[in-house]
Protein backbone atom coordinates (compact mmCIF):
# COMPACT_ATOMS: atom_id res chain seq x y z
CA UNK A 1 0.00 0.00 0.00
CA UNK A 2 3.48 2.25 0.33
CA UNK A 3 3.23 2.53 -2.98
CA UNK A 4 -0.94 4.21 -3.50
CA UNK A 5 -1.33 7.22 -4.55
CA UNK A 6 -4.75 9.63 -4.47
CA UNK A 7 -7.57 9.04 -7.38
CA UNK A 8 -8.45 12.08 -9.37
CA UNK A 9 -12.04 13.79 -8.18
CA UNK A 10 -12.69 14.30 -12.14
CA UNK A 11 -14.60 11.19 -12.70
CA UNK A 12 -17.41 12.53 -9.77
CA UNK A 13 -17.01 16.09 -10.87
CA UNK A 14 -17.45 15.79 -14.98
CA UNK A 15 -20.23 14.27 -17.04
CA UNK A 16 -19.21 11.27 -20.12
CA UNK A 17 -18.41 14.03 -22.52
CA UNK A 18 -19.64 10.83 -25.09
CA UNK A 19 -23.03 9.98 -26.05
CA UNK A 20 -21.99 6.17 -26.08
CA UNK A 21 -19.46 3.89 -25.35
CA UNK A 22 -16.50 3.78 -28.08
CA UNK A 23 -17.52 0.36 -29.62
CA UNK A 24 -13.91 -1.80 -28.48
CA UNK A 25 -13.98 -5.47 -27.63
CA UNK A 26 -14.53 -5.50 -23.52
CA UNK A 27 -13.04 -7.49 -21.31
CA UNK A 28 -12.92 -7.93 -17.51
CA UNK A 29 -10.39 -9.27 -15.44
CA UNK A 30 -11.96 -10.79 -12.00
CA UNK A 31 -9.74 -11.24 -9.20
CA UNK A 32 -10.93 -14.50 -7.02
CA UNK A 33 -8.98 -13.38 -3.93
CA UNK A 34 -10.29 -9.72 -4.10
CA UNK A 35 -12.07 -9.48 -0.61
CA UNK A 36 -12.71 -5.59 -1.33
CA UNK A 37 -15.25 -6.71 -4.08
CA UNK A 38 -15.74 -10.34 -3.95
CA UNK A 39 -15.79 -12.69 -7.08
CA UNK A 40 -18.91 -13.83 -6.09
CA UNK A 41 -20.55 -9.81 -6.53
CA UNK A 42 -18.62 -9.70 -9.92
CA UNK A 43 -19.75 -12.72 -11.51
CA UNK A 44 -22.93 -11.46 -11.31
CA UNK A 45 -22.32 -7.61 -11.99
CA UNK A 46 -19.64 -7.86 -15.03
CA UNK A 47 -23.06 -10.42 -17.20
CA UNK A 48 -25.85 -7.65 -16.30
CA UNK A 49 -23.77 -4.45 -16.92
CA UNK A 50 -21.20 -5.42 -19.47
CA UNK A 51 -23.01 -8.51 -21.21
CA UNK A 52 -19.77 -10.87 -20.57
CA UNK A 53 -18.46 -13.17 -18.13
CA UNK A 54 -15.28 -12.52 -16.78
CA UNK A 55 -11.98 -14.06 -17.39
CA UNK A 56 -10.84 -14.68 -13.52
CA UNK A 57 -7.50 -15.42 -12.28
CA UNK A 58 -5.34 -15.22 -8.74
CA UNK A 59 -5.08 -11.99 -7.07
CA UNK A 60 -6.05 -9.52 -4.52
CA UNK A 61 -7.24 -6.47 -5.10
CA UNK A 62 -4.19 -5.02 -5.39
CA UNK A 63 -3.33 -7.50 -8.00
CA UNK A 64 -0.69 -5.69 -10.01
CA UNK A 65 1.54 -6.07 -6.53
CA UNK A 66 0.40 -9.13 -5.78
CA UNK A 67 0.02 -11.17 -8.91
CA UNK A 68 2.06 -8.99 -11.23
CA UNK A 69 3.31 -12.00 -14.02
CA UNK A 70 -0.82 -13.43 -13.80
CA UNK A 71 -2.34 -10.06 -14.55
CA UNK A 72 0.60 -9.11 -17.19
CA UNK A 73 0.04 -12.94 -18.65
CA UNK A 74 -4.02 -12.07 -18.76
CA UNK A 75 -2.97 -8.87 -20.50
CA UNK A 76 -1.12 -9.65 -23.02
CA UNK A 77 -3.50 -12.89 -23.64
CA UNK A 78 -6.07 -10.29 -25.09
CA UNK A 79 -3.56 -8.49 -27.36
CA UNK A 80 -2.68 -11.91 -29.24
CA UNK A 81 -5.70 -13.35 -29.27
Amino acid sequence: MAEERGESSAAYNSPWPLDAWPDVPTKFVLCKDDRFFPADFFRRLAPERLGITPDEIVGCHCVALSHPVELADALVGYTIG
